[in-house]
């Protein structure tokens, strides 16, 4: 398979605040996703690991018991089962790599995204 840029692929608004360009496999799926400052993830789980890298700007995460600050160039462990969610009070670009791959995602009928709220306050971009 030649290199895809992800400029090349589709990217979608799934609520206003949140967009993402999704590249999948049989076996994992990775997704680039580009929140507006004020978005806020709800607390969800769901059964594969999910490995997320802040490109730009900064979330302030809750994973399990545990809550911090992932700021540009740091990695997060969300592991499988295990509650989390998060706040973006900057425009930020986090790019999340599940395994084994989310299905929903692939089909667009996931629901974490698709429930977080957004009181607008910037827009992020590529």
């Amino acid at each position: 398979m030649p290199a895809i840029p992800w400029e090349q692929l589709e990217i979608e608004e799934v609520v206003p605040g949140v967009r993402r360009s999704v590249f999948a496999t049989e076996h994992l799926t990775a997704v680039y996703w580009m929140m507006s400052a004020g978005v806020t993830l709800p607390d969800h789980r769901h059964e594969q690991d999910q490995l997320d890298l802040c490109v730009r700007g900064e979330v302030h995460y809750r994973c399990g018991d545990e809550t911090g600050v992932l700021r540009e160039g740091s990695w997060l462990l969300n592991p499988a089962g295990v509650l989390h969610g998060g706040t973006f009070p900057v425009d930020a670009v986090l790019l999340s790599i599940y395994s084994p791959a989310r299905q929903d995602i692939a089909q667009g009928t996931d629901q974490p995204a698709r429930a977080a709220t957004y009181v607008p306050t910037g827009v992020a971009d590529r």
